[in-house]
């Protein structure tokens, strides 16, 4: 009985504090639902920089000449990801929900060619990596 009680206490300021959350925002339910969705991708991304930080270093290790390219590949997915995130940020900015609703779409498709990036950029410095080991 009392973890019950303690339970639903927990769910009901849980859901307090989203509903603040969202009324802070100045976002509709609906915008911070589509919000979410785009955020995704920027999840699944993020972590992938450590990733190209470790390769260039590993492809630095290794140089045979001939790498600029997968460096560079490297380092633009890096600062995609920057200034998407930065861009993101603009969201707030924009007042009506339309303009919110067709802004998260506009940052959602950057977002998954930003995604193609840097599955590229990895991919072909992974295989670079693993074909120049000594």
């Amino acid at each position: 009985m009392r973890i019950t009680v303690l339970i639903n206490s927990l769910l009901i300021c849980t859901l307090a504090i989203i509903s603040i959350q969202s009324c802070q925002s100045g976002l509709s339910p609906q915008v911070e639902t589509r919000k979410a969705e785009v955020m995704v991708i920027h999840d699944e991304v993020m972590p992938l920089m450590s990733t190209t930080r470790k390769l260039r270093k590993q492809i630095n290790s290794h140089n045979h000449g001939g790498v600029d390219q997968l460096i560079s590949d490297l380092e633009a997915a890096d600062e995609t990801m920057m200034q998407w995130m930065s861009d993101f940020g603009q969201l707030k900015q924009l007042t009506s929900e339309q303009e919110q609703m067709q802004y998260l779409d506009k940052m959602d498709a950057r977002a998954k060619v930003m995604q193609k990036q840097f599955d590229n950029a990895i991919r072909n410095a992974e295989n670079y990596v693993n074909n120049h080991k000594h």
